[in-house]
């Protein structure tokens, strides 16, 4: 899995083959396709990897593709955030280990988004790092809104 925060200087080839899985954060995909619109930066960066890629948009939830190479959205979870700081890392964090879990990808998202919002809601970076059963508890509350483009 690649996390891709930021577009390096540089040939990009590698970095978009050699992982199964590459989450761009807005920026670094505008970066790398020259496009503002995600949905526009998706269709260039598709022509250069085989890798299943999706966006993260903050407040706006994930931008990826389904297996049948349809464009779907999982939306962010709306909580009163006092702190974002780490947000990121715990959202790819705990998108690597859904994958490491073999679970759905749509779990997977939606895992890792309700990681990142519960977060949010916690002052400090490793100290807001919600655990297991307080994200399995916030998820049972919340339906699944994961729909097509």
């Amino acid at each position: 899995m690649l996390d891709f925060d930021e577009a390096p200087r540089g040939p990009i080839d590698v970095l978009l083959t050699a992982p199964t899985h590459t989450v761009f954060s807005a920026p670094a995909l505008a970066s790398v396709s020259d496009e503002s619109d995600p949905r526009k930066g998706f269709e260039v960066v598709r022509t250069l990897t085989d890798s299943w890629i999706a966006v993260t948009l903050g407040a706006d939830g994930v931008l990826w593709f389904d297996q049948a190479d349809d464009l779907r959205t999982t939306p962010a979870f709306d909580v009163d955030a006092i702190d974002t700081l780490g947000a990121g890392d715990v959202f790819h964090g705990a998108f690597a280990l859904g994958l490491a879990e073999q679970r759905p990808i749509e779990e997977v998202i939606r895992r890792a988004s309700a990681v990142a919002a519960l977060k949010c809601t916690r002052f400090g970076g490793r100290a807001g790092i919600p655990c297991a059963e307080d994200v399995d508890y916030f998820l049972s509350s919340r339906p699944d809104s994961t729909h097509e483009m």
